[in-house]
């Protein structure tokens, strides 16, 4: 029998099985360029995304002092089923506080977040827009200036401080 829920967890995740991913190819790509080289890793294996969680963790003394503005966005982009928010006293962990995803979700502080992600979403769609009519090739520079409500886009002309041709070829699908 558990005595408490920290035990659970704990046993809980003594039990789990890290198996039946997806294997990713052990794949090395090294890029070189005149200022600095890169090398690029490939390991592990995908795992379905309603097996993850979030931890979050907070000492004793501040584990009512969670920001949830800031913290929300974090199961919401990853889609973590819970969050688990570990307390700790001096790095000894005594408890947890499990909160599911529909939980925070219903948090009055998820409205204001889920706001500002929409904006967010509106605004990487209107900037993908100005990039998609302006084609291929295209070397733009996006200026934001404080206190503004706008973001302005420059196409630069030279092709000076780019990204090296191997770098691009990153961000390419």
């Amino acid at each position: 029998m558990v005595s408490n829920p920290l035990d659970e967890l704990t046993l809980g995740l003594g039990k789990l099985k890290v198996s039946g991913g997806i294997p990713i190819s052990k794949e090395r790509k090294d890029i070189e360029t005149s200022k600095t080289s890169l090398t690029i890793l490939s390991r592990g294996s995908l795992v379905p995304q309603w097996s993850l969680i979030e931890l979050k963790t907070r000492s004793n003394l501040r584990a009512d002092d969670i920001d949830w503005e800031d913290t929300y966005p974090q199961p919401l982009i990853s889609r973590a089923s819970n969050m688990f928010i570990c307390i700790h006293n001096r790095g000894t962990f005594e408890y947890f506080n499990r909160k599911s995803l529909l939980e925070i979700e219903a948090m009055p502080e998820a409205k204001k977040t889920r706001e500002g992600l929409t904006l967010l979403r509106r605004t990487l769609g209107a900037i993908q827009d100005v990039v998609l009519a302006i084609g291929d090739g295209a070397r733009l520079s996006l200026v934001y200036k404080k206190g503004e409500r706008y973001i302005t886009v420059y196409e630069r002309k030279g092709k000076e401080e780019l990204l090296v041709e191997e770098i691009l070829g990153l961000f390419e699908c």
